[in-house]
């Protein structure tokens, strides 16, 4: 559950409210063999809706999550359990997942990992800045990838990726 959790924020960075919301059948839905995320405009930081592919390359451990995992997290009755909830995070407590449980998960297993904590929101800032180092023409793309309603608020991210960029030429400059 946790790699998944990373792995799909990395690939699909959601608001964290959107990512702990996420419904079996409902926010997420199988149409035609394929993942798809779906969700309502009111749903929605911006008020427009979702849709997007579910990652390609994590379908078979979703699917191993959804068949396997989640059941046995649903079994369990811990002091947290909420019986007939659809939320896709489930806890080892047997219940869905709180934004604060998910959050702490998120940062800690990337502390494991990387050695340092990696909080949800900067999947975000790292997937505009991502975009925009590597395909800087592309750039407006990043209001897509953020769901952002407008290009302004993506730009804070590419000025941050004009600033790796300036740093990078600085210290080619210095080192010849």
């Amino acid at each position: 559950r946790n790699g998944l959790m990373l792995a799909f924020l990395a690939l699909r960075p959601l608001r964290l409210k959107n990512f702990t919301g996420l419904t079996v059948g409902g926010s997420l839905r199988r149409i035609e063999g394929v993942w798809w995320i779906l969700m309502d405009a009111m749903e929605t930081k911006t008020h427009q809706p979702i849709e997007l592919l579910f990652p390609t390359q994590l379908a078979p451990a979703l699917d191993h999550y959804l068949g396997k995992v989640r059941p046995a997290l649903l079994q369990r009755r811990g002091r947290w359990h909420r019986p007939g909830e659809q939320r896709l995070w489930i806890s080892d407590h047997g219940g869905p997942m709180s934004h604060r449980a998910i959050y702490q998960q998120i940062t800690m297993q990337t502390r494991k990992a990387f050695g340092r904590s990696v909080n949800p929101h900067l999947f975000r800032a790292a997937a505009a800045t991502s975009l925009a180092v590597a395909s800087p023409e592309a750039v407006r793309a990043g209001v897509l990838v953020l769901g952002h309603a407008r290009y302004a608020t993506t730009q804070r991210y590419y000025n941050l990726a004009q600033g790796i960029e300036a740093a990078r030429s600085y210290q080619r400059l210095m080192l010849y």
